[in-house]
């Protein structure tokens, strides 16, 4: 058996992230990472379509289910404003992908390079649908011996923000972790988005390793078929050729 330990394992992590936000058939890069603590993503084995509770249940003559996610809202009856703004009970919620990411600094643009209008947008944009783009980190061969250099691979998800804003301020640099949960593509949306998808742009990030020895990152292409993947709130994974 040849020996392939150089490409076989993922020996660490690249600290980058992009995010792009949705709009009617329309994708903008909205935020690029250059440095972060920690990118995570989760598949799980079941979604949210698995549980029950979470569901409005029509059952078949053949005693086979068809399932709707059921929605959950709760209204102010005075000033009729949502009181409880959760994305995991939207209906549009899939429950088949999760992104968390820990970031220690402001993204790479010059509007928000500072640290609170970056948390204020993030604020602003809670209601914002984003795909997101990370990388799946870095084998011997990837980081030292391929030219260019370049990760194993990339994880996709279209996602909102399920995660509260909170943040501690003491004598330590100060962190915000921040979890994206998957999302479907709602109907009145989704008309030029599988265009939009398979045409984004992604601007190379420079992954800093020194001056004259930055490792620049750029997700692939997306094709048709993970347009319908992210489309319908499911993960996508691509290697890197």
């Amino acid at each position: 058996m040849a020996l392939n330990y150089t490409e076989s394992s993922i020996l660490h992590g690249a600290p980058v992230a992009w995010i792009q936000e949705i709009t009617v058939s329309a994708l903008t890069e909205l935020f690029h990472f250059d440095f972060i603590q920690e990118p995570k993503y989760k598949i799980p084995i079941s979604g949210t379509a698995s549980k029950g509770g979470n569901n409005t249940d029509i059952k078949g003559a053949d005693g086979s289910l068809l399932r709707f996610p059921k929605g959950s809202l709760i209204i102010d009856a005075i000033t009729e404003e949502e009181i409880v703004e959760d994305a995991t009970a939207d209906v549009d919620a899939t429950g088949f992908g999760e992104i968390t990411l820990a970031l220690n600094k402001a993204p790479t643009e010059i509007a928000y390079k500072s640290w609170t209008t970056f948390v204020k947008t993030l604020h602003d944009k809670k209601d914002s649908l984003f795909l997101i783009a990370i990388p799946t980190g870095f084998t011997y061969k990837g980081r030292n011996v391929s030219s260019p250099k370049n990760v194993d691979g990339y994880f996709y998800l279209i996602c909102k923000r399920s995660s509260d804003i909170e943040q501690t301020f003491n004598d330590t640099p100060t962190t915000l972790s921040v979890t994206f949960i998957s999302f479907r593509v709602a109907d009145s949306m989704a008309g030029g988005i599988d265009t939009a998808l398979t045409t984004a742009t992604w601007t190379a990030i420079n992954m800093k390793i020194g001056t004259s020895t930055n490792i620049a990152l750029t997700p692939p292409a997306l094709v048709a078929g993970d347009a319908a993947l992210l489309k319908a709130g499911k993960p996508v994974l691509k290697t890197v050729p």
